[in-house]
């Protein structure tokens, strides 16, 4: 039986690709390593005047996580 989709084929993936999904995957990484530290993750979470990408809690530490990306 022949395959659906050739997943075998060299393809370099384009800049403009790898840079629409960093920002997620970057957050992602962040926060399992977190979460493997036993803290709680708050994604896109208001903290005062604070928009934090990534907010980490454990007990009485908290942890206010931005992410910078260049374009």
């Amino acid at each position: 039986t022949k395959p659906l989709l050739n997943t075998r084929q060299d393809r370099e993936i384009k800049p403009k690709y790898i840079q629409r999904y960093w920002y997620q995957i970057v957050a992602d990484q962040i926060a399992d390593e977190y979460r493997q530290k036993e803290y709680t993750i708050y994604r896109e979470y208001q903290v005062d005047d604070i928009r934090a990408d990534l907010y980490a809690v454990k007990e009485d530490h908290k942890v206010i996580i931005e992410i910078v990306t260049s374009e």
